[in-house]
């Protein structure tokens, strides 16, 4: 530029159909010092953040990772019925995630422990009963059985069978299909064993899905 006496570049660009051409300039020395400073500077600091970025990625995926194959490890513990591991708790969504997982965990176990004692209970009370108790699911599946119970069946597995190839008497089966039927109480005198003239009064109860 003649008329600042310095090195400039010119950058211009015509428009015919308007008829002008518009122009402008730039120091040479303000372009170098900004391409000095954006490759000294800029391109430095940029792929360090990106670096940064790559790191803080890294180590936020395996955390994540870290907490999935958590997730997965107590969740296989709890479906196999072992509730005494927990997941660590965090200061994070994923530490909300975990105090879900861990308090689930602890009803679940609550829930399981009150299940077996009642289980344990029913199974003392059948087993001390003097008379005949069979229970059986709605499936006629047997449950429990007390040893007065055992006593008319030959089959010393009857746990999860069914209920006629435990006790072998039509008239007995027959009574607790209508008890689960009708989810009503049924009283009958049966014929146990017509031979030796056996007669038992039978009395059957429907009780949230068991009927004894």
């Amino acid at each position: 530029s003649e008329t600042m006496g310095t090195e400039m570049m010119f950058v211009a660009v015509s428009y015919p159909s308007m008829g002008f051409v518009i122009r402008t300039s730039k120091p040479v020395e303000e372009i170098t010092h900004f391409r000095n400073f954006f490759y000294k500077q800029v391109i430095p600091y940029t792929v360090f953040v990106f670096f940064m970025i790559l790191i803080f990625a890294f180590f936020f995926s395996a955390g994540i990772h870290s907490n999935i194959k958590s997730l997965k490890d107590v969740t296989h513990h709890y479906a196999t019925g072992d509730f005494s591991v927990f997941l660590p708790e965090r200061d994070d969504e994923l530490g909300d995630l975990n105090h879900s997982i861990n308090v689930m965990g602890s009803h679940l176990k609550n829930r399981i422990d009150l299940i077996t004692a009642k289980r344990d209970q029913i199974q003392a009370i059948v087993s001390r009963m003097i008379n005949p108790v069979v229970l059986v699911d709605d499936h006629l599946n047997v449950l429990e059985i007390n040893p007065a119970a055992a006593n008319l069946t030959d089959n010393s597995q009857y746990v999860g069978k069914n209920i006629s190839d435990v006790i072998l008497n039509e008239d007995i089966n027959h009574i607790i299909r209508i008890t689960l039927e009708k989810k009503q109480d049924q009283e009958s005198a049966v014929c146990f064993d017509p031979v030796k003239g056996i007669y038992y009064f039978v009395h059957t109860t429907y009780i949230k899905g068991i009927s004894t």
